[in-house]
């Protein structure tokens, strides 16, 4: 027996990974805007970048017809139904959009999302498709330290309000400090499953450095974050054929999330107070309550996907703030104004579900519901500060469409190694002779 190396299946899994790679935000574009590239802008971005996520998602598309042309999907799209369901809201959305270009744009790029975690799922599989997360969230965790002492021109802010702080491989300090919250809850996962102690040990070590690469970036929402997405790790994990203790952990996991809510609403210095920031200096309060006003406008179907901020409204937002303003500093009112009351029952139940799973599993708990309810954890505390959950691009929303297409993993077919054993006629042969009396 030999092994024959598979070229088809090295060349489907390296464009997969440099899509995931790009879909982080990691590398490529700080090289582009210190390359001359210039700042990121709301309506162009970096044409680099743009173009290199097209031409993969090219790529995997032509990929995943060649997979399933012939092979049973109708399981697949069941599974998707709820990615598929923001998809289409978001592409229906251009038609009342404030900035139709820009919606029309953008919810391409959150279709080949979905297209890319169907892919992932049908392809590799949940299990695989997790672990290239993982391992490319370590490479990224490595390299951000090292660009970062060896070139702090490119990994440390040099000027602004944000000198001294690691930014790594990403264009800024909360990019760094997001994305290192979700690797700390992933690698913690990891370590806790791991067979052999090195693995342990490896995992561990990675979930150390993903706390100090946030420290270093000073992202209070980051250490929140990785706090709560690595305690998660370790009680799901304890609490495990404990049902009663599983469904307290979800209520609590609620009622935080309703309480920093409300906090966030009506009392906003307070909770500043506890990450050690001061919510008039960041003027988000001010800039919430002017979301607010614009949500009730529209308060159905919203302003249309991802465009609120490069129209004439999200403008005049930015000049009452007097600085630039891109996104609303917090998921649930992005959704809101983007896609309205519609979109904000998608994203829901797109995020819950994985807590909802867990709980249906009880004593059979995998690490597949494990790895969901640490994804939700971790994207619920990012999203009170950053918007991560309308995507396109961002690491948390893929996640949060394969653990929910994972499901249908069972009905399609096994992926492709990168190496398949042969058997010749000779060892066909012989086994025959070693088999004859």
């Amino acid at each position: 027996m030999r092994l024959r190396f598979r070229p088809r299946a090295v060349f489907d899994q390296a464009a997969v990974f440099l899509y995931v790679l790009l879909l982080s935000g990691a590398v490529l574009p700080p090289l582009l805007a210190s390359g001359g590239a210039g700042t990121v802008d709301l309506d162009d971005g970096l044409p680099g970048l743009q173009a290199a996520m097209a031409a993969l998602l090219v790529v995997v598309g032509l990929l995943f017809c060649s997979r399933f042309w012939r092979r049973p999907v109708v399981p697949l799209l069941k599974a998707a139904w709820l990615p598929l369901s923001l998809a289409a809201l978001a592409a229906a959305s251009s038609l009342w959009s404030v900035n139709q270009g820009l919606s029309t744009r953008r919810s391409l790029a959150l279709a080949g999302a979905v297209l890319v975690a169907a892919y992932l799922v049908g392809a590799l599989g949940y299990k695989r498709s997790i672990t290239l997360v993982t391992v490319l969230l370590a490479l990224v965790a490595l390299l951000s330290v090292l660009v970062a002492v060896a070139v702090p021109d490119l990994g440390v802010h040099q000027v602004g309000a944000h000198v001294g702080r690691w930014k790594g491989v990403y264009l800024h300090k909360n990019l760094l400090g997001r994305e290192m919250a979700l690797a700390g809850g992933l690698f913690a996962v990891a370590a806790i499953h791991a067979r052999r102690l090195s693995g342990r040990v490896l995992w561990a070590l990675m979930t150390v450095l993903a706390v100090a690469l946030i420290a270093q970036a000073q992202s209070a929402t980051g250490l929140v974050a990785v706090a709560g997405a690595v305690g998660t790790a370790v009680v799901v994990r304890l609490v495990r054929g404990r049902p009663e203790l599983a469904a307290a952990f979800v209520a609590l996991v609620l009622v935080g999330v309703t309480v920093a809510g409300a906090l966030v609403s009506v009392a906003p210095d307070r909770l500043f107070a506890v990450v050690g920031r001061d919510a008039s200096v960041t003027g988000r309060t001010t800039l919430w309550s002017l979301v607010l006003g614009e949500i009730a406008e529209r308060s159905v179907l919203g302003h249309g996907y991802r465009a609120f901020w490069g129209s004439d409204g999200g403008e005049a937002v930015s000049q009452t703030l007097a600085w630039r303003v891109s996104h609303a500093h917090n998921s649930w009112l992005d959704v809101g104004l983007d896609l309205g009351v519609v979109g904000l029952l998608i994203v829901a139940t797109l995020v819950f579900l994985p807590l909802k799973r867990w709980l249906a599993a009880g004593p059979s708990a995998s690490r597949y519901h494990e790895t969901g309810v640490v994804v939700t954890v971790a994207a619920l505390l990012v999203s009170m500060s950053d918007s991560v959950l309308l995507g396109p691009n961002n690491l948390f929303l893929l996640l949060l469409f394969l653990q929910c297409m994972a499901g249908a993993r069972a009905y399609l077919p096994a992926a492709a190694p990168l190496l398949r054993p042969t058997v010749s006629v000779r060892d066909v042969s012989s086994q025959g002779r070693m088999a004859d009396p």
